[in-house]
């Protein structure tokens, strides 16, 4: 499934969630409704999630190798 039609199907249920759902008077519906708005939601944040682990990660890996580069090349005889 492509990227823009995940955000969509998650916008959607975000929607129809707070539009229907938070104000139904059937349990199901809420309860239906604020399932589908998280899972989509979900969806949507574990890649972002990911993709700013992955950045914090990799500049705590290659600053403290820069340091070292650094050192190395100012102690050089």
């Amino acid at each position: 499934i492509p990227w823009w039609t995940v955000l969509l199907l998650a916008a959607l249920a975000f929607a129809l969630y707070l539009g229907v759902g938070r104000d139904s008077t059937q349990q199901v519906v809420r309860e239906a409704s604020w399932i589908a708005a998280v899972s989509q939601l979900a969806v949507v944040l574990v890649p972002a999630v990911a993709l700013v682990v992955t950045t914090v990660l990799l500049v705590a890996i290659v600053l403290p190798a820069l340091a070292a580069l650094a050192l190395l090349l100012r102690d050089r005889r």
